[in-house]
């Protein structure tokens, strides 16, 4: 079984996608990710992590 089919088994067991057209629907859906944490400059005095 090659790569693309087993992904299509799991997409569709896991997430009920069947189509292309229910994948490309469920990634408009999906919400975006915040990669703000990792473009936000660190300013001197900031406190960027903190003993627990």
């Amino acid at each position: 079984m090659e790569l693309a089919e087993r992904l299509r088994k799991i997409m569709e067991k896991e997430f009920g996608i069947r189509t292309d057209a229910d994948l490309i629907e469920a990634v408009q859906d999906q919400d975006g990710v915040d990669l703000g944490i990792f473009v936000i400059p660190v300013q001197k005095g900031d406190v960027v992590s903190a003993p627990v």
